[in-house]
């Protein structure tokens, strides 16, 4: 029988799971993206 994880664990467990989903997103971007002056994508974005 599987053991059944309890309602405050599953929103820990949820809460850890967004916060590392977070910071891949922050890497990521921050790795891809350096210039804010114009609206326009650069090709080493979009490839990124």
């Amino acid at each position: 029988m599987a053991a059944q994880v309890n309602e405050s664990d599953q929103i820990k467990q949820f809460k850890e799971f967004l916060g590392t989903y977070n910071k891949l997103t922050e890497n990521c971007f921050m790795d891809c993206v350096k210039d804010f002056t114009t609206r326009e994508v650069k090709p080493e974005e979009v490839w990124c």
